[in-house]
């Protein structure tokens, strides 16, 4: 479980991200969105995508940036940058303005979508500046669609998803597989609504400390306890295993070693799963190493004997500077309505 060399080239930043030199492209009109009406779910580029799933049709990603020593980097620069583990933990996310998003998403995602289904991150509200940006553009977005014979309204839908890094990842991947599937848009929207009520996460950060800083930086109540969890830590206080479900947010269990941390989270996981459940794990760092741990081999195991989808990715570069070098995500879906 050391952490691999690898790291330091960003291991899935791009899995979370389009190519920023494309911006949104109006797509030709199909006849059929009068009677099914087409639908985006979007969340921002600290959530844990794979490539595949990022590159989706039905996916969009907001983005965010980077300030490091005053400068703001947006994302194709951090990635010709190669930023190393150790100047990413002196960085900082910032949340993009209306501006940012205009001139990239609009007025073009008006036209490609009747329906937005924005999934909010628990540690930042990038939907926030889509909903600012979408109301100070509404004349011309009813202008343009009815230029295009498009119905004038276009809704926008901001969840709450409850969590962060693996959890809005999961629900993403849950709504996009129902829009798959041909489910109508209003029937996805009520699902994401309940998915947060449905979902279980855990959080192991091997440097609490900087996750510790970013909670302090949040102003949410509900992060309370997951703060004091990160705060004032040394490695013998052990690593904080952090959980949330739709009751709250708590720790549940100090670890001292990581390796006895990551056997105790697996452990719980493996008393949560039932048959047919949601999992998704992002960790920082070599997923073939991780794999590699007794415990998650065998947490893969007995997932596969219960038919748990089960998704691993690595951590996009935004989840890596909120949750610290090293962290382990996971999010655990009880049902998918």
């Amino acid at each position: 479980m050391r952490p691999s060399p690898h790291r330091d080239e960003l291991l899935g930043f791009l899995s979370t991200r389009r190519d920023d030199s494309d911006a949104e492209r109006a797509l030709p009109v199909d006849p059929r969105r009068a009677e099914h009406p087409a639908t985006l779910v979007l969340v921002d580029a600290a959530a844990d995508l794979p490539r595949s799933l990022a590159a989706h049709a039905a996916l969009r990603v907001l983005p965010l940036s980077l300030r490091l020593h005053g400068r703001r980097l947006r994302d194709a620069r951090v990635a010709r940058a190669r930023l190393d583990g150790a100047r990413l933990r002196q960085a900082r996310v910032e949340l993009p303005d209306a501006a940012e998003l205009a001139w990239r998403l609009h007025p073009n995602l008006a036209l490609n979508a009747d329906v937005l289904i924005a999934l909010d991150d628990l540690l930042g509200d990038a939907s926030a500046a889509l909903q600012q940006m979408l109301a100070e553009h509404d004349a011309e977005i009813r202008e343009l669609r009815a230029s295009r014979g498009l119905p004038g309204r276009l809704a926008l839908h901001r969840i709450d998803c409850g969590g962060a890094f693996a959890v809005p990842a999961l629900h993403a991947r849950v709504l996009v597989h129902e829009l798959e599937r041909g489910r109508r848009s209003a029937d996805v929207v009520a699902l994401a609504a309940k998915l947060p009520h449905a979902t279980r996460q855990w959080l192991l950060p091997r440097t609490p400390g900087q996750l510790g800083d970013t909670l302090q930086a949040c102003a949410q109540p509900r992060l309370q306890a997951w703060r004091e969890a990160c705060s004032g830590l040394t490695l013998l206080n052990g690593h904080p295993l952090l959980y949330g479900d739709a009751d709250g947010l708590r720790c549940i269990a100090r670890v001292r070693g990581w390796t006895r941390a990551v056997d105790a989270l697996c452990a719980q996981l493996r008393d949560a799963l039932h048959e047919r459940a949601k999992l998704q794990i992002s960790y920082d760092g070599s997923i073939a190493e991780l794999a590699a741990h007794p415990a998650v081999d065998a947490l893969r195991a007995h997932a596969a004997r219960l038919g748990v989808t089960l998704n691993v990715t690595h951590m996009s570069v935004a989840a890596r500077v909120r949750a610290g070098a090293g962290t382990l995500a996971v999010a655990l879906l009880d049902q998918d309505g």
